[in-house]
C-alpha cells in the first residue's frame, strides 16, 4: 500500500479542500473552488479511486489470503517477502520491470496469474529466468549471452532455440568449407612457391590467403551428457496405491488417493505448495509413515532424486561420494562418469559441502546414473540446473525405458516428459492423460476453483487469453505473409547461387585461376551476408506470427 503514498497525499489535500469548502458559508472562493477542482482531477488521473481494488488483486494473485495481509512483514518467511517485493513493483508498474528469476517461490497457479499480469503489461520487461514456459508466454525477444558476446534473437525462447541451433550449424558448416579451400590453397602455395614456373601463381595464391576474410572457428559449448538404464524389464503394474494418505500432526494432508501406475508412463504429480506432494514420494521410499496401501509391482527397483539432495555427504569429496556408492566401480568408470556431468580436472576433489546447488544436482544425478533402477522417484529435478543441464537430462529420461513418477514446477520439462498428470488438491485427485498443455485444457476451470485464491481473475485472465490469441490467428497480416515469401523466394534463389560457387571452389581448375579464386571467394562472403540477413529478417517476421509459439508484439 505504500506504493502509493503519492496518492494518499493527494487524497488528504482533497479531504482537507472538501473540509474547508464545508466551512465556508455560502459561495466558497473561485479559488478554493478550482484547487479543489484541480486536485480532485488530480487524484482520478492517478487511479485514486482503484488503489484499494488494485491492491486487493495484486495480493489475491500473489496469494496473499486476509490472514496474512494482517501479518507483520518481519513475520513472513523468506519466500513470501520476495512475493511481497513483486507484487509492489507491479503495483508501481514502472516504465521498465527489471525482474531476476521471478517464478522461484511460486508455485504454478501463481505462476500463471503473473504471465497473465505480465502479458497485459503496458511497459517493457527485462527478464532473467530458467523457466522456458513463462520466456515463451511473456516475451518476444531472446538476448544470447556467450563467451562474451551477446547475440539478439526476435522471438521467444523456443524459436531462439530453434534459430540458434541453426546459426550454430551454418557458422560450423562455412567454417568447415573456408578451412577446406585454405588447406587447399595452403597446399598449392607450398608445392608451387619453389617452382619457377608456377611462383607468381603460388605468390598471388598466398595473398588472396592473407586477404580473405576468415570465419571464426565456432565454440563448442561444453555440456553434460547423462544416460539412465532401467537394468531389466517390472511387471506391467509398477506401481499401485489404495486409499493412500499421509498424516501429520494428527491429521491427512490430503484426501485418499487410489492411483494405478503402468510400467513406462512418466507420471507428473502437481498441486499447490505444501499439499503433500513430495511427502507422497518420501512416503513411497519409506521415509515417511503413509496409512492404507503401497505397493509396487514385480521386479521394480526404486531410485529416488531428493529436492535438496539430502543424501549427499558434505564431508565427502565429489570423488568419494559416488565411489563410496558404487564400489565395485573402477576408478576410470566414476571420472568418466563424473566428467560426463562436467566434473573434471581438479573438480572431482571439491567438498559436496561447498558445492552449487547446480554442481549438487548433477552429482545427485551422476548417481542416479549408476542405480540401474526401473522406477524413479524424481522430486524438482530441473530445481539448480541451467537450461543446458535440463536439456540434457531431458533427452535422458525420454529415452530412459522405465517408469517415472516426479514433481516439478517446471511446466516446459513436464510438457516434454510426461505422459500423464495427476493433480493433487486437499479434497481430490485428477488423473489426466498427456502433457501439461492437454490437463490445463481439460481441468483448468477444476484447477482454479481448486487454487480457491484469484480465482475469478485467473479465469478472466485465461478467457481474455484465448480470446485474444483466437483474434490473432483470424487476423493475420496479408503483407507480412507476402513479404515471408519473397523472402522464401530470396533465401531458395541465395542458396542455390552458394551452392553453385561452392561448387566451382571446390574444382582443381579453380585454384590455378587466381583471379577466379578470389572473385569467387568474394563472391560467396557477399552471398552468405546476403543469406545471413534474409534468415534473420524471415526469423523476424515468423516470430510475429500469432499462429506460431512467438508471443505477438500486442501482448
Amino acid at each position: 500500500r505504500s506504493v502509493f503514498d503519492y496518492v494518499d497525499a493527494i487524497e488528504a489535500k482533497l479531504i482537507r479542500l472538501t473540509h474547508q469548502i464545508a466551512e465556508v458559508t455560502g459561495e466558497p472562493p473561485a479559488s478554493l473552488a478550482r484547487d479543489f477542482e484541480n486536485t480532485q482531477a488530480e487524484f482520478a488521473q492517478a487511479g485514486g479511486y482503484e488503489v484499494d481494488s488494485r491492491v486487493r488483486r495484486i495480493l489475491s494473485g500473489m496469494r496473499f489470503d486476509e490472514d496474512l495481509q494482517k501479518l507483520p512483514v518481519s513475520a513472513l518467511s523468506g519466500g513470501q517477502k520476495t512475493r511481497l517485493q513483486l507484487a509492489k513493483l507491479l503495483l508501481f508498474a514502472p516504465d521498465l520491470l527489471i525482474l531476476d528469476e521471478p517464478t522461484n517461490y511460486l508455485d504454478m497457479e501463481t505462476v500463471v496469474w503473473l504471465e497473465g499480469h505480465l502479458e497485459q503489461y503496458p511497459g517493457a520487461l527485462l527478464v532473467v529466468s530458467h523457466d522456458r514456459y513463462f520466456l515463451d508466454r511473456v516475451t518476444q525477444v531472446t538476448y544470447d549471452l556467450q563467451d562474451g558476446t551477446t547475440m539478439r534473437y526476435p522471438a521467444n525462447y523456443s524459436v531462439f532455440a530453434e534459430l540458434k541451433a541453426q546459426r550454430q550449424e551454418e557458422l560450423e558448416q562455412a567454417y568447415t568449407i573456408q578451412q577446406a579451400e585454405i588447406a587447399k590453397m595452403e597446399d598449392f602455395i607450398a608445392r608451387n612457391l619453389v617452382r619457377a614456373s608456377t611462383t607468381k601463381r603460388a605468390q598471388s595464391r598466398r595473398k588472396a590467403l592473407e586477404r580473405m576474410q576468415k570465419v571464426e572457428r565456432p565454440n563448442q559449448q561444453k555440456s553434460a551428457a547423462l544416460r539412465l538404464y532401467a537394468g531389466h524389464e517390472s511387471g506391467k503394474v509398477a506401481l499401485i496405491l489404495k486409499d493412500m494418505e499421509v498424516v501429520r500432526s494428527g491429521r491427512s494432508l490430503f484426501a485418499p488417493i487410489n492411483v494405478q501406475i503402468q510400467r513406462g508412463e512418466h507420471v507428473a504429480l502437481l498441486g499447490r505448495n505444501g499439499v503433500g506432494k513430495t511427502s507422497i514420494l518420501r512416503a513411497l521410499t519409506e521415509d515417511l509413515p503413509a496409512k492404507g496401501q503401497i505397493r509396487f509391482g514385480t521386479g521394480v527397483r526404486v531410485a529416488y532424486f531428493a529436492q535438496e539432495q539430502e543424501g549427499l555427504n558434505p564431508e565427502h569429496t565429489v570423488l568419494e561420494e559416488l565411489w563410496s556408492a558404487y564400489p565395485q566401480k573402477t576408478e576410470t568408470q566414476i571420472r568418466t562418469r563424473l566428467g560426463q556431468l562436467l566434473f573434471v580436472g581438479e573438480d572431482v576433489y571439491k567438498s559436496v559441502g561447498k558445492l552449487s546447488g547446480g554442481e549438487r544436482s548433477r552429482l545427485a544425478l551422476a548417481k542416479l546414473s549408476f542405480t540401474e533402477a526401473n522406477f524413479m522417484l524424481l522430486d524438482e529435478p530441473t530445481n539448480h540446473l541451467d537450461l543446458p543441464s535440463k536439456e540434457v537430462l531431458e533427452e535422458a529420461l525420454l529415452d530412459y525405458d522405465g517408469t517415472i513418477l516426479f514433481v516439478s514446477h517446471d511446466r516446459y520439462f513436464i510438457n516434454r516428459i510426461a505422459t500423464r498428470v495427476l493433480y493433487l488438491s486437499t479434497g481430490r485427485l485428477i488423473d489426466s492423460p498427456g502433457d501439461y498443455d492437454e490437463f490445463v485444457q481439460r481441468w483448468q476451470e477444476t484447477i482454479t476453483e481448486a487454487a480457491k485464491v484469484g480465482a475469478d481473475a485467473n479465469k478472466k485472465l485465461m478467457a481474455n487469453a484465448l480470446r485474444q490469441q483466437r483474434k490473432q490467428q483470424r487476423t493475420q497480416d496479408k503483407q507480412r505473409l507476402d513479404r515471408i515469401a519473397r523472402l522464401e523466394g530470396e533465401i531458395s534463389r541465395l542458396e542455390e547461387k552458394k551452392a553453385e560457387i561452392e561448387h566451382l571452389l571446390s574444382l582443381e581448375k579453380t585454384y590455378e585461376d587466381t583471379d577466379a579464386m578470389v572473385r569467387l571467394t568474394a563472391e560467396h562472403s557477399e552471398v552468405q551476408t546476403a543469406l545471413n540477413d534474409a534468415y534473420d529478417k524471415w526469423a523476424e517476421l515468423a516470430a510475429d506470427d500469432p499462429s506460431s509459439d512467438t508471443v505477438n508484439e500486442s501482448t
